[in-house]
């Protein structure tokens, strides 16, 4: 067991890239900045939201991931 203290995580497109997602900043329609992301083998972007991004930091950038979007190809709405 390590008492090591993992390094907090950046909320930057690299982060996300680094974890092997597909990543990119865009903005709400006020202007509001967010990072939103999806899987290289879907077409599906999701946000990366406050509690996205928490969960991730607790246990991981993929794991985050799953938890999140597990139904997001179910529960979606189309643009």
């Amino acid at each position: 067991m390590s008492n090591t203290i993992k390094p907090e995580l950046d909320y930057r497109v690299g982060t996300f890239r680094e974890a092997g997602l597909t990543a990119k900043w865009t903005k709400t329609r006020r202007g509001a900045p967010f990072i939103m992301c999806k899987r290289a083998d879907t077409g599906q972007w999701f946000i990366v939201d406050g509690d996205v991004w928490e969960t991730m930091k607790k246990v991981g950038i993929i794991e985050g991931w799953e938890q999140h979007t597990a139904l997001g190809h179910i529960f979606s709405i189309g643009v």
